[in-house]
């Protein structure tokens, strides 16, 4: 029924999805907001102090992850657009995905939830690279 819905809004106004592209920024910067919102920043401090678990932390996220991403891609099609759209999508993952995977895993998602900071800001950095590694990989 849902559907029908959305198939009728789409058909009966048409240039409405032109008009309402503006609001995918807000909508982004309400969740970004919503989930830093939940930080605990007092305890920010701590989560630098344990060192082992940061290094663990970036190994992984900028180490191991690559790896895997790079070979799950050579199974599928050599289409530009599909491979730029999964390696964004694995390599910079929007971190609320990574809280909520380690509290499924039952893994201590405060930890992770204090550290996002240092995912959102090193993925923030990283992009650039990945992006400009992509271009390099097409030019070949």
């Amino acid at each position: 029924m849902i559907k029908f819905v959305y198939a009728a809004t789409g058909l009966l106004f048409p240039d409405l999805g032109g008009q309402l592209d503006v609001t995918i920024s807000v909508v982004i910067a309400v969740l970004m907001y919503s989930m830093f919102a939940q930080i605990p920043f007092t305890s920010l401090k701590k989560s630098f102090a344990n060192r082992r678990f940061i290094g663990a932390l970036l190994t992984v996220n900028y180490i191991a992850v690559p790896i895997v991403v790079w070979l799950l891609s050579k199974l599928l099609p050599d289409y530009p657009p599909l491979l730029l759209g999964v390696y964004l999508v694995l390599l910079t993952p929007y971190i609320v995905y990574v809280i909520v995977f380690t509290a499924l895993g039952r893994g201590n998602e405060k930890i992770i939830l204090v550290s996002t900071p240092v995912l959102f800001i090193t993925q923030m950095f990283l992009l650039p690279l990945y992006l400009w590694l992509w271009e390099v990989k097409q030019r070949k």
